[in-house]
Protein backbone atom coordinates (compact mmCIF):
# COMPACT_ATOMS: atom_id res chain seq x y z
CA UNK A 1 0.00 0.00 0.00
CA UNK A 2 1.29 3.44 -0.93
CA UNK A 3 0.00 6.57 0.77
CA UNK A 4 0.09 9.57 -1.54
CA UNK A 5 1.47 12.35 0.63
CA UNK A 6 2.30 14.95 -2.01
CA UNK A 7 -0.73 15.82 -4.13
CA UNK A 8 1.16 17.32 -7.08
CA UNK A 9 3.06 14.14 -7.99
CA UNK A 10 1.81 11.85 -10.75
CA UNK A 11 1.04 8.17 -10.19
CA UNK A 12 4.06 7.32 -12.36
CA UNK A 13 6.27 9.11 -9.85
CA UNK A 14 4.89 6.75 -7.20
CA UNK A 15 5.87 3.82 -9.47
CA UNK A 16 2.25 2.91 -10.32
CA UNK A 17 2.33 1.11 -13.67
CA UNK A 18 -0.22 0.16 -16.30
CA UNK A 19 -2.16 -2.88 -15.12
CA UNK A 20 -1.79 -2.05 -11.39
CA UNK A 21 -4.96 -1.84 -9.33
CA UNK A 22 -5.48 1.53 -7.66
CA UNK A 23 -7.88 1.96 -4.75
CA UNK A 24 -8.70 5.50 -3.67
CA UNK A 25 -9.54 6.31 -0.07
CA UNK A 26 -10.72 9.86 0.48
CA UNK A 27 -10.36 11.10 4.01
CA UNK A 28 -12.93 13.62 5.13
CA UNK A 29 -11.07 14.26 8.38
CA UNK A 30 -7.88 13.24 10.12
CA UNK A 31 -7.02 12.84 13.78
CA UNK A 32 -4.20 14.89 15.25
CA UNK A 33 -3.04 15.47 18.79
CA UNK A 34 -2.58 18.78 20.56
CA UNK A 35 0.02 19.09 23.30
CA UNK A 36 -1.31 21.81 25.58
CA UNK A 37 0.57 24.16 27.90
CA UNK A 38 0.43 21.52 30.68
CA UNK A 39 2.09 18.87 28.49
CA UNK A 40 -1.15 16.90 28.06
CA UNK A 41 -2.07 15.33 24.71
CA UNK A 42 -5.65 15.63 23.50
CA UNK A 43 -7.08 14.23 20.24
CA UNK A 44 -8.72 16.51 17.67
CA UNK A 45 -10.30 15.94 14.27
CA UNK A 46 -9.31 18.24 11.41
CA UNK A 47 -11.71 18.41 8.47
CA UNK A 48 -10.45 18.69 4.91
CA UNK A 49 -10.17 22.40 4.04
CA UNK A 50 -10.27 23.51 7.68
CA UNK A 51 -8.53 26.78 8.49
CA UNK A 52 -6.14 27.28 11.37
CA UNK A 53 -8.61 29.85 12.74
CA UNK A 54 -11.37 27.18 12.84
CA UNK A 55 -8.99 24.73 14.54
CA UNK A 56 -8.20 27.38 17.17
CA UNK A 57 -11.95 27.63 17.88
CA UNK A 58 -11.98 23.88 18.62
CA UNK A 59 -8.99 24.31 20.92
CA UNK A 60 -10.78 27.19 22.66
CA UNK A 61 -13.86 25.02 23.21
CA UNK A 62 -11.88 22.04 24.57
CA UNK A 63 -8.94 23.70 26.36
CA UNK A 64 -10.59 26.99 27.38
CA UNK A 65 -7.83 29.13 25.85
CA UNK A 66 -9.01 32.05 23.70
CA UNK A 67 -7.79 31.94 20.07
CA UNK A 68 -5.88 35.24 20.42
CA UNK A 69 -3.74 33.63 23.15
CA UNK A 70 -2.93 30.49 21.14
CA UNK A 71 0.27 30.02 19.17
CA UNK A 72 0.13 26.67 17.40
CA UNK A 73 3.24 25.02 15.98
CA UNK A 74 3.73 22.01 13.74
CA UNK A 75 7.30 20.93 12.95
CA UNK A 76 8.62 24.22 14.40
CA UNK A 77 6.41 26.24 12.03
CA UNK A 78 3.85 28.73 13.37
CA UNK A 79 0.35 27.97 12.03
CA UNK A 80 -1.21 31.19 10.71
CA UNK A 81 -4.94 31.92 11.12
CA UNK A 82 -5.72 32.69 7.46
CA UNK A 83 -4.21 29.48 6.08
CA UNK A 84 -5.66 25.99 5.72
CA UNK A 85 -4.23 23.18 7.81
CA UNK A 86 -3.36 21.11 4.71
CA UNK A 87 -0.99 23.87 3.58
CA UNK A 88 1.29 22.67 6.38
CA UNK A 89 1.16 19.01 5.20
CA UNK A 90 -0.25 17.92 8.55
CA UNK A 91 -0.59 14.13 8.58
CA UNK A 92 -2.64 11.65 10.59
CA UNK A 93 -1.74 11.31 14.29
CA UNK A 94 0.87 14.08 14.37
CA UNK A 95 1.26 16.40 17.36
CA UNK A 96 0.56 20.11 17.18
CA UNK A 97 2.16 22.11 19.99
CA UNK A 98 0.25 24.87 21.80
CA UNK A 99 2.20 27.78 23.28
CA UNK A 100 0.44 30.59 25.11
CA UNK A 101 0.74 34.19 24.02
CA UNK A 102 -0.25 36.40 26.92
CA UNK A 103 -2.20 39.47 25.89
CA UNK A 104 -2.23 42.80 27.73
CA UNK A 105 -0.96 43.13 31.26
CA UNK A 106 -0.18 45.95 33.60
CA UNK A 107 2.73 48.35 33.50
CA UNK A 108 4.91 48.72 36.60
CA UNK A 109 6.00 52.17 37.69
Amino acid sequence: MIELEVDHLSLTQYKVQSGNTVTVLIRESIQVFLMNDKGELHPYKIQHGETVKKFKQKVHHKEGIPPNQQRLFYEDQLLEDGRKTEEYCIKVNVTIILHLQLVGGSHCS
